[in-house]
């Protein structure tokens, strides 16, 4: 077995690369980058202790959150999924792109993230990106889309439902809603997707909740 341990004290239970210690999903960035095949990852929906420079799921569905925990990525990269939530706790990552598919509820929490972009995402509960280092936060086309009466839900908290909340954030350089197109039409274009597959629409929330942003006015010069 892989002799990654997680935090509850079980070992990660799959196989080691040949010649590590480790699988796949967590052995280190210096050990050199291994990228899962389509079909094996599409069986994991709880990832702890990843390094990996790219994660990139597409078309996924699942009724259970897709939950990355005190991981080290690149580049995250989902496209059209279907899931109960996304949730990013304790991690590092450079990009978060997220486009297009339906979730309940996207959550961020004590993690660091260069580039949070989510483009064309339909949600049934609620966004929350909190406690954390974001340097620069783009959502586009986003729509708070409420449940039928007799869709089940787990979530008790109606005063959450259809709000974006940012709050508790640090070095913070900007943050766009509905920003320039341009802008999103590069970085579609970037990840291979079609520009029709996100249509532009006026954002549509029921509440936006902006607080305890700490703003980083003088970045360093070496950074864009």
């Amino acid at each position: 077995m892989c002799d990654y341990t997680y935090r509850n004290g079980e070992r990660c239970r799959l196989k080691p690369l040949e010649g590590s210690k480790y699988c796949p999903l967590h052995i280190p960035f210096e050990e050199g980058e291994r990228l899962l095949g389509r079909e094996e990852l599409a069986q994991i929906k709880y990832f702890e202790g990843v390094y990996l420079y790219t994660i990139r799921i597409e078309e996924f569905k699942a009724k259970k959150p897709l939950v990355f925990r005190d991981s080290q990525i690149g580049t995250l990269f989902l496209h059209s999924l279907e899931v109960q939530g996304i949730t990013l706790y304790d991690c590092r990552i450079e990009r978060v792109i997220l486009v297009g598919g339906q979730v309940e509820t996207l959550f961020i929490r004590d993690s660091e993230v260069f580039g949070l972009n989510v483009i064309g995402l339909e949600f049934h509960n609620s966004i929350v990106v909190s406690n954390s280092t974001v340097r620069y936060v783009m959502m586009n086309s986003l729509r708070f889309v409420r449940q039928g009466e007799g869709e089940e839900t787990n979530y008790e908290r109606r005063d959450m439902l259809g709000r974006i909340e940012l709050s508790d954030l640090r070095k913070v350089r900007k943050i766009a809603f509905n920003s320039s197109y341009p802008l999103v039409q590069k970085l579609l274009e970037e990840y291979g997707v079609e520009e029709k597959e996100v249509r532009r629409k006026v954002i549509n929330v029921s509440q936006l909740l902006i607080r305890n942003v700490e703003f980083d006015w003088l970045p360093d010069s070496g950074e864009e």
